[in-house]
């Protein structure tokens, strides 16, 4: 992932399978399809049903395979997560039609070891609802 600033990725987008079941998410965590991408050209996004949540807030964490923890800023660069939900930072990602998107990256991954863990979550009626997917290489 392309380091930003300190330690953050930038240049992040957005890939929608358009037609695609929407997946949903769950205070217990639901693990939800792998994204395949061409690595050269990575563009990630994981949009989620939202079952008649109002989300009050949305995040994005990722697990890199060196060990460390990373959080997206609400202006799409990383920067490390201590893990606590307290400390997340929202995003600010707004639904339409019961659907919720969240933009992940939107970059070169040729110099970064695959997978990556990302951790997408909303917040709604006082619970955090989160879901698990890996990037991984066509």
């Amino acid at each position: 992932m392309n380091l930003a600033r300190t330690t953050g990725l930038a240049g992040l987008g957005l890939l929608v399978a358009l037609g695609a079941q929407a997946e949903t998410l769950n205070s217990k965590g639901a693990r939800l399809a792998p994204v395949k991408v061409p690595i050269a050209a990575a563009n990630v996004g994981k949009t989620v049903e939202l079952g008649g949540d109002v989300p009050t807030a949305s995040h994005v964490m990722a697990s890199m395979p060196d060990g460390r923890s990373l959080q997206r800023t609400n202006q799409g660069y990383w920067l490390p997560w201590d893990g606590t939900p307290a400390s997340l930072i929202d995003n600010g990602f707004q639904p339409t039609g019961g659907l919720l998107t969240f933009k992940v990256l939107k970059e070169d991954l040729t110099q970064r070891f695959l997978p990556v863990t990302v951790t997408v979550a909303y917040r709604a009626g006082g619970q955090l609802k989160f879901g698990v997917f890996d990037v991984v290489p066509e």
